[in-house]
C-alpha cells in the first residue's frame, strides 16, 4: 500500500519533512511553472504570490533528503490562460525539476466559475501553442535525445497506456466502458475525512465513504449504477461485452 498527498507545499515544517520521510509518502505538489505563471492565479487570501514559499519548502525538502527528493517527489500543473506552454517547458526544463515527473491538466471548463471571474474567453488550449511544443518533443525523438518530462507528459502517457497494456482473460463480467471499480484500487481522502474514488472525481455525489465507517457497498453500487445509466450505448455492443452479456444480465453475475 502506497500513500500519496497532494498538496500546494504552504504549511510546511521540518517536521513534517522528517513525518514524510520516515514514512516514504509520495508528495505531488501544485506549482504551475515560473513565478510570473505560477502567482498569476495561486495567491493568498491577500493576493500575495505563493511561489517563493511553495519553492523555498521545497529546497529545505532536498536539503533534508535529496534522495527522498528524487524518488517521491512530483508536480500537477493546472495549465490556465494565457497558455505560455513553452515558458513552462523551460521552466522545468531547469534544476533541480528537470527530471521531475510533471502531471499537467488543462484546466476544467466544468464546475468553476474561473471564467466569469476573470473574464476569460479562451476555455481550450490554443492549438499553435501545444504544436510548439509538440514540436520540441519531436525534434527531441528524431536527435535520439530525452524529450522534456513536461512535452513526454502530453505526448506520450496514452501511447504507453496502450502499448504495455495488461492482457488476461475477460472473466465473468465486464464493466461498463473499462471503469475501476470504486474503492478498490485506490482511495482519495479529503481534508475533512470523505473517501472518494480518486483525486479527479470529487464532490457529494461520488463520496464512497468515510473515515469513521469505511467505504460504503451501496454508495459504490449507487456510482456505478448512475455510471451505465449514463454511458453511451456503444459501451454495450462491443464485441467483449457481448461474450459475457448473458451472465451480466440474467443475475449469475455481474457487478
Amino acid at each position: 500500500m502506497h500513500f500519496h498527498i497532494d498538496t500546494n507545499r504552504i504549511l510546511l515544517t521540518d517536521e513534517i519533512i522528517h513525518f514524510l520521510i520516515e514514512n516514504d509518502i509520495y508528495l505531488q505538489v501544485s506549482l504551475d511553472g515560473p513565478r510570473e505563471i505560477h502567482d498569476r492565479y495561486r495567491v493568498y487570501k491577500n493576493g500575495r504570490g505563493t511561489f517563493n514559499r511553495i519553492t523555498g519548502n521545497l529546497k529545505r525538502i532536498r536539503e533534508i533528503s535529496q534522495e527522498y527528493f528524487g524518488l517521491y517527489v512530483s508536480f500537477a500543473l493546472t495549465i490556465a490562460p494565457p497558455y505560455e506552454l513553452e515558458k513552462i517547458n523551460d521552466y522545468f526544463q531547469s534544476e533541480p525539476y528537470s527530471r521531475k515527473l510533471v502531471n499537467p491538466k488543462p484546466l476544467g471548463q466544468n464546475d468553476t466559475s474561473f471564467f466569469e471571474k476573470y473574464n476569460i474567453e479562451a476555455r481550450s488550449l490554443p492549438l499553435l501553442a501545444l504544436e510548439k511544443i509538440k514540436s520540441h518533443y519531436i525534434y527531441s525523438r528524431i536527435e535520439n535525445k530525452i524529450p522534456s518530462t513536461f512535452t513526454s507528459s502530453f505526448f506520450e502517457q496514452d501511447m504507453i497506456t496502450i502499448y504495455q497494456r495488461h492482457f488476461q482473460p475477460l472473466g465473468d463480467c465486464v464493466r461498463a466502458n473499462g471503469i475501476c471499480l470504486p474503492g478498490a484500487r485506490r482511495v482519495f481522502v479529503s481534508a475533512d475525512g470523505k473517501y472518494y474514488p480518486c483525486e479527479r472525481v470529487l464532490g457529494s455525489d461520488f463520496m464512497i465513504g468515510d473515515v469513521d465507517n469505511g467505504v460504503g457497498p451501496d454508495r459504490v453500487k449507487r456510482l456505478i449504477e448512475n455510471y451505465i445509466q449514463l454511458s453511451t450505448p456503444d459501451c454495450f455492443n462491443c464485441r467483449a461485452e457481448k461474450a459475457v452479456q448473458a451472465l451480466f444480465f440474467d443475475g449469475k453475475k455481474g457487478w
